[in-house]
């Protein structure tokens, strides 16, 4: 079940370090050509408080470290850091916009998590990435991923993450989210700079 797809503040953590790791190797690669489509602005992605955004990181660091895992092929990467103890619960969840910088996520996620939360379900390490998103998502709404998660009891906390780049009203997903949320009463707030909810890059 996706309530078990967490993972811990610590995991985050060393998810950072990774992440450093794979831009130094070369393994994360941007993409400052304004002609394609995942088009992101080199200086951001160099700079180290905002980073690559997620398509980046998942491209160069996720789908590879899950890809052929030999037990469970595909599984997602939150899955594969606690495969031993079948998985973490989820107290918490982040809603947030995908195109932001992973460093300016993360940040704000650590500073934002509730001491009293211990697993947090984060799209981009919980669901798997190396499978069609279509199958996952499912047919209707009610069986994806995200709504299981915000379905579940005890109610997690939700944090609607802001950032620098992309409005995350801007994205269909997280409206879904804070309506769900909203709608069951769920204990919600907000990170990041406040501005940026209602404008997005300034």
């Amino acid at each position: 079940h996706p309530k078990y797809w967490g993972v811990s503040k610590k995991q985050l953590e060393d998810f950072e370090q990774k992440v450093r790791v794979a831009m130094f190797t070369g393994a994360i690669r941007g993409q400052p050509d304004r002609t394609k489509k995942r088009y992101y602005p080199q200086e951001r992605f160099d700079d180290p408080t905002i980073g690559p955004n997620m398509h980046q990181v998942n491209a160069g660091l996720i789908k590879p470290r899950t890809m052929n895992h030999p037990e469970l092929p595909g599984l997602s990467y939150a899955v594969l850091c606690n495969l031993a103890t079948g998985g973490l619960r989820c107290d918490l969840f982040f809603s947030h916009a995908w195109d932001e910088g992973v460093f300016e996520f993360i940040n704000n996620a650590l500073k934002a998590w509730p001491d009293e939360c211990k697993g947090a379900y984060i799209c981009f390490l919980a669901n798997p990435q190396t499978h069609a998103i279509d199958p996952l998502l499912g047919k209707n709404v009610t069986d994806s991923p995200f709504y299981r998660v915000l379905c579940t009891q005890p109610k997690p906390r939700v944090i609607m993450l802001a950032n620098s780049n992309t409005p995350i009203h801007s994205r269909w997903w997280c409206i879904l989210e804070a309506f769900l949320a909203v709608l069951q009463n769920f204990n919600v707030s907000i990170a990041g700079r406040s501005l940026e909810f209602l404008s997005g890059a300034l």
